[in-house]
């Protein structure tokens, strides 16, 4: 038994640690270790305030001596697991818990941790069983009715979650575990006003409270206030500096903001404290590719295999591939590869159970090679189904009898609701369909639709907005209950959320147009909705949807706001003198075939210049078109390729675009939405229109402005035709006139809207004759 000295001085440690003076308490324990140190009551308190302070390790040590000392006394084995806890070693944390209870088996604390241990490896349903353990020996147990519902929550039983939350907070109405927990209900309710006011009061309740941070984080990025969601994840990191899963979030968070700065930054800070972590290296691997550090890549994919060999690790690795290629034999190369790779996965066992926080996604940059990705696309759709079965999501209401409705019930899915190249170009057609009184309208979003970028955008909407958080499970239970007749995304292959989720069967017709005009190989997309103008004959073979080829384009762009007095070609970053020829594409676009027309146009124009732009996301990105051009284009004009930073600033970019003799549409994957600014100016465009509709929108503009002399045949051609306009200002002005008469055509095309409407109910009511 322990006396009652010791008694007293725990006492005084303990007064000390709870007004948070753990210098004090930790010197009341250690000079009374001198007196008494084989004292397992001393050893098991210092260790607790050495635990708090952040020395895990030291802990650890402390409180082994006090279990070898005690092997019965079931305080020391609980604090044991606490500190296993803290370092995120659960199954060790278990362990110690399980042992604790083998000691008391009626102490709901005891169940209580154990249900934690068991909810931080994954094992809900088991966690679930502890919690009630808990429950069943102390009713009132306010922390484990909340836990409970936490529990709930991730096995996405919200009925079950509220219940338990509901009690816990009758319990204790100031839990700011509880609070939380409606915060995380709400989130995943689309809730996100109610999940930033429930996060607000548990962390005024709590200002330390890591998971409130998380929770706030996630529904300010949601919102689009990135600023404030990266501080709440990083006050998070702050509170627990040596926390991996922590670190993850943080890097998750900053994926979620486009950020690969701030990606990397966390990831060095996590193999800062384990270089061999398997997860981060993954990680590492896929942004150091995207970022264009290849060599760096490949390294960091080897040591994640070599740590652990897992499906998800495999799959990413095979799947990823540079954004900037070097050649088109580069390009062949990258395919060849990639190609065995995928048959090589298909003939492999694996699961991955989370394929969003596993890294799975579309390949995007496959879009810019300028070959057919139809038989690629789909073998990796069949990869994904074959090692993420939990995509393969049905709705009730697709396996039934359709029923009569008054209104067609169509969803829209994009996470870019915002200022996009998407909303700018669909936004306008959404928002007149839901004006319609046969159609019932749901436009679906991972973002918050109260931001002023995306009242911008569809301030003439007048549907339901419906917003899903970035969990699949609930995603799909969330759209299914909608029970819609058809649903429309507006873009599948730029972001990884909405495109696993079309692998769900959430409506019995599902479509997808072209804000990514690539085919998806995903057979639950069953229509892909494209411009008859920008197709060629037979291209019904490009893709695995169904081509559908609307008259009316199924776009309608929103006019851009133009500014009142446009800045000089300096000011711009322009030269002062010669012939501009602009191609204002992301660098992605550009395709090695582009620069025989590059190194041409200059050969022909002795004093014109040919001005790209930086990534604003990638620097290493510019240096690689820079290193392709030192080979692919004629010495003697090399130096007259200009890269000027990216132009964020709207005005500052129609003055770019302004100041420029032509607009240079690249190939194979051409103009899309800066094509819009380009005609709202009157300026002209050249353009080679390939075998795919996403290198044929340029031909599309020129069409419907009467400009044809614009399009070429050959990349001589398309150098003689852009020379051509630079060099004579008489047909400059006769092309400018002609597009700001037809101008008129992609900003008040309102026909793509009545076209659409009537091919959504037709194939809803069963007659899929219009979608030929």
């Amino acid at each position: 038994m322990m006396s009652a000295s010791i008694q007293q001085l725990i006492n005084r440690i303990q007064q000390f640690q709870q007004i948070g003076n753990l210098t004090e308490a930790e010197r009341i324990g250690r000079d009374a270790l001198l007196t008494t140190p084989n004292s397992p009551e001393l050893l098991s308190a210092i260790a607790v305030v050495a635990s708090q302070a952040g020395r895990h390790d030291e802990a650890l040590t402390l409180l082994q001596r006090a279990t070898d000392l005690a092997p019965d006394n079931y305080i020391h084995l609980f604090n044991l697991g606490s500190v296993y806890a803290a370092k995120e070693q659960f199954q060790a944390a278990e362990a110690c818990f399980r042992k604790v209870l083998s000691i008391s088996s009626a102490l709901p604390e005891g169940f209580f941790n154990l249900g934690n241990s068991l909810k931080d490896q994954g094992r809900l349903d088991d966690a679930v069983i502890a919690y009630r353990k808990a429950l069943q020996l102390r009713s009132s147990y306010a922390a484990a009715w909340s836990n409970l519902g936490s529990a709930y929550i991730q096995l996405t039983k919200l009925a079950d979650a509220k219940t338990a939350i509901k009690r816990a907070l009758a319990l204790n109405p100031k839990s700011p575990s509880a609070l939380n927990n409606l915060a995380n209900i709400s989130r995943n309710e689309g809730d996100l006003p109610g999940a930033l006011q429930h996060a607000v009061n548990a962390l005024a309740i709590n200002p330390n409270f890591a998971d409130a941070y998380f929770t706030l984080g996630s529904a300010l990025i949601a919102s689009l206030d990135y600023k404030q969601g990266i501080l709440a994840y990083e006050k998070v990191a702050a509170l627990k500096p040596a926390s991996k899963s922590v670190l993850f979030e943080l890097v998750n968070a900053y994926g979620a903001c486009g950020s690969h700065a701030g990606i990397v930054s966390a990831l060095e800070r996590l193999l800062q404290a384990d270089p061999h972590d398997a997860r981060a290296q993954l990680y590492l691997g896929i942004t150091q590719m995207e970022r264009g550090f290849y060599d760096e890549a490949s390294r960091a994919f080897a040591a994640s295999l070599e740590s652990i060999d897992n499906p998800a690790a495999r799959i990413r690795q095979a799947l990823t591939i540079p954004p900037i290629v070097g050649s088109a034999e580069e390009i062949r190369e990258i395919r060849q590869r990639l190609d065995a790779r995928l048959d090589e996965l298909l003939d492999q066992p694996g699961l991955v159970a989370d394929p969003y926080s596993s890294q799975l996604g579309p390949n995007f940059f496959l879009a810019y090679h300028g070959v057919n990705n139809r038989l690629i696309q789909s073998k990796i759709a069949r990869l994904y189904r074959k090692y993420a079965p939990s995509l393969n999501f049905v709705a009730p209401h697709c396996n039934r009898a359709p029923q009569p409705k008054p209104r067609i019930r169509v969803g829209f899915v994009s996470k870019y609701i915002y200022r996009h190249s998407v909303a700018i170009s669909f936004g306008s057609v959404v928002s007149a369909l839901s004006e319609m009184t046969d159609l019932e309208l749901f436009l679906i979003s991972t973002t918050g639709h109260n931001s002023d970028s995306v009242k911008e955008m569809y301030s003439d909407y007048k549907g339901t907005f419906v917003c899903i958080p970035t969990s699949l499970p609930y995603a799909q239970q969330g759209v299914a209950a909608l029970e819609l007749d058809a649903l429309v995304y507006l873009d599948l292959g730029m972001d990884p959320f909405t495109f696993l989720l079309a692998f769900a069967r959430l409506a019995p017709a599902q479509y997808v147009m072209g804000g990514h005009p690539d085919t998806t190989g995903i057979d639950t997309v069953d229509y892909f909705l494209s411009s008859k103008d920008a197709e060629v004959e037979d291209s019904d073979h490009h893709y695995s949807e169904k081509l559908v080829r609307l008259a009316a384009g199924g776009f309608n762009f929103q006019r851009p706001k133009l500014p009142s007095v446009f800045k000089a070609r300096t000011e711009v970053g322009f030269p002062k003198g010669g012939n501009i020829y602009f191609c204002p594409m992301m660098l992605q676009k550009l395709h090695p075939d582009f620069d025989a027309a590059i190194s041409r146009i200059l050969q022909l124009d002795e004093t014109g210049y040919i001005v790209l732009c930086e990534s604003f996301q990638h620097p290493r990105w510019g240096d690689l078109i820079r290193k392709r051009l030192d080979m692919s284009v004629d010495p003697a004009v090399r130096q007259r390729v200009l890269f000027i930073p990216w132009i964020h600033n709207s005005e500052d970019f129609a003055s770019a675009i302004e100041n420029s003799s032509v607009i240079l549409d690249p190939f194979h994957f051409g103009i899309g939405t800066t094509g819009a600014l380009t005609l709202a100016l009157g300026k002209p465009l050249v353009t080679m229109p390939g075998e795919f509709v996403r290198g044929r929108v340029g031909f599309l503009f020129c069409k419907l402005m009467g400009t044809l002399e614009c399009v070429a045949a050959t990349v001589e051609d398309y150098a003689n035709k852009a020379v051509a306009i630079a060099k004579d200002q008489g047909l400059r002005e006769s092309l400018s006139s002609r597009i700001r008469q037809n101008n008129h055509l992609i900003f008040e095309n309102s026909q793509s809207a009545d076209e659409l409407a009537v091919l959504l109910k037709s194939i809803a009511m069963g007659d899929t004759s219009k979608s030929n």
